[in-house]
C-alpha cells in the first residue's frame, strides 16, 4: 500500500508534467508513506524501545495487520518493495516481524531465611527441639543421618548438592501415586543418570566413606556436568551429575541423582536457582522431610516444615 501526494503545485505540490526532484515520478506525485500488509497469525506490537514493547498490551488480533517503524533514510536498505526518496529524512515501513506478548512469571511470596550456625543446627538435631518446641525427629538414628548429611553437604560436597532426608512412604505418598491423564499435574522423580549412582551406593550407610567419596565426586564441578569419558568405570562415562539424593532416615539412599518434577513450592525464593526451588518444594511437600541444598559458591541451607510453616534457614558460613 503506497500513499502519494497528488495535489497540484498551488499547494506547494508539483504540476501535472514536470518531473519530480524528489524522484516520485513524472506526474508529480508526492510520496509520503509505504505500507507492506502482512498477513499473521499472532498481532503486531509496534517497534520501538523495549519499555514500548512491554507496555503494548493491548493490541488487537486482526489477520490483516501491520507494524510501522521509523527508520532514518541513511540507514536504509534499497528493496524493489520499498519507495525511495532521497530528499525524506525519515521513512515508515512495515516489517514481518512479529513481537509477542512478554509470558507472565507466577508470583509467590518470598520465603523468609533465617541464620544459625552449623554448631546451633547441630545441637537443636541432637536435642530434637528447634526455638524450644520438638521437632519430627522419629530416633536416633534419624538424627545421626542429619548429621551425616551436614558433615557430606558441608564438608564434602564440591560444589553444588541437593540432600532429602525423609520416610520413604512420605515419598511415595507425593511421587508414587499413578501418574495422571496427558495434561493433568504430575509429581514424578526420574533419575538423570539411568539409575548408575543408585546402583552404585545400594547398601553403602551415608556414614561410610565410600558413600562421601562417591557424592563428593558427583558434586565436583566439570565442562559439562558429566562423568569424565576415561573414568574408571565404564558405567559412568559421559553420565549426567545432576539431580538430588533422596535419604531414608536408616542412613540408606532411596534414589540418587533424581530430578524432583511436578510439583509447585509455596514460596519463591529471591536470588536462588531451580535446585533451590526444588529444596522449597520437596520439604513443603513430602511430610517431614529434610532438605539441604548447598549452591555452587558454597552456601548452604537447610529447608523443613515446622507447625505449618516452611522453615529456611542459612548456616553462617563464617562459623
Amino acid at each position: 500500500l503506497f500513499i502519494v501526494d497528488r495535489r497540484s503545485q498551488g499547494g506547494g505540490g508539483h504540476r501535472g508534467s514536470e518531473p519530480c526532484s524528489l524522484g516520485c515520478g513524472e506526474h508529480g506525485s508526492a510520496f509520503l508513506i509505504g505500507l507492506r500488509l502482512a498477513r499473521s497469525v499472532e498481532p503486531y506490537a509496534p517497534l520501538g524501545s523495549a519499555d514500548a514493547l512491554e507496555e503494548a498490551a493491548d493490541v488487537p488480533a486482526s489477520p490483516c495487520a501491520v507494524a510501522v517503524g521509523e527508520f532514518q533514510a541513511s540507514s536504509w536498505e534499497v528493496r524493489p518493495d520499498v519507495v525511495h526518496c532521497e530528499r525524506l529524512e525519515t521513512r515508515s515501513l512495515v516489517t514481518e516481524v512479529s513481537v509477542p506478548r512478554t509470558l507472565k512469571s507466577s508470583e509467590h511470596s518470598s520465603a523468609e531465611i533465617s541464620t544459625c550456625s552449623r554448631q546451633e543446627l547441630e545441637g537443636a538435631i541432637l536435642a530434637g527441639k528447634w526455638a524450644g518446641f520438638p521437632l519430627p525427629l522419629s530416633s536416633a538414628q534419624e538424627k545421626a543421618t542429619l548429621l551425616a548429611a551436614i558433615h557430606l553437604v558441608c564438608d564434602r560436597a564440591q560444589g553444588g548438592a541437593l540432600l532429602c532426608v525423609g520416610q520413604k512412604h512420605n515419598f511415595d505418598k507425593v511421587f508414587g501415586a499413578a501418574a495422571p491423564g496427558l495434561h493433568g499435574a504430575m509429581a514424578c522423580l526420574t533419575t538423570s543418570d539411568g539409575g548408575y549412582m543408585t546402583k552404585l551406593l545400594k547398601h553403602v550407610h551415608i556414614g561410610d566413606e565410600r558413600f562421601a567419596a562417591a557424592f563428593a565426586a558427583f558434586t565436583e564441578p566439570s565442562e559439562d556436568d558429566r562423568w569424565p569419558a576415561n573414568h574408571p568405570d565404564p558405567q559412568a562415562r559421559g553420565k549426567p551429575k545432576n539431580g538430588a539424593f533422596l535419604m531414608s532416615p536408616s542412613g540408606y539412599r532411596l534414589k540418587c541423582a533424581v530430578k524432583i518434577l511436578g510439583i509447585t513450592p509455596p514460596r519463591s525464593w529471591t536470588g536462588g536457582g531451580t535446585r533451590h526451588e526444588a529444596a522449597l518444594a520437596c520439604a513443603s511437600a513430602v511430610q517431614d522431610c529434610y532438605v539441604l541444598v548447598r549452591s555452587g559458591g558454597g552456601a548452604v541451607h537447610v529447608v523443613f516444615c515446622y507447625k505449618d510453616a516452611l522453615q529456611v534457614i542459612q548456616l553462617d558460613p563464617g562459623v
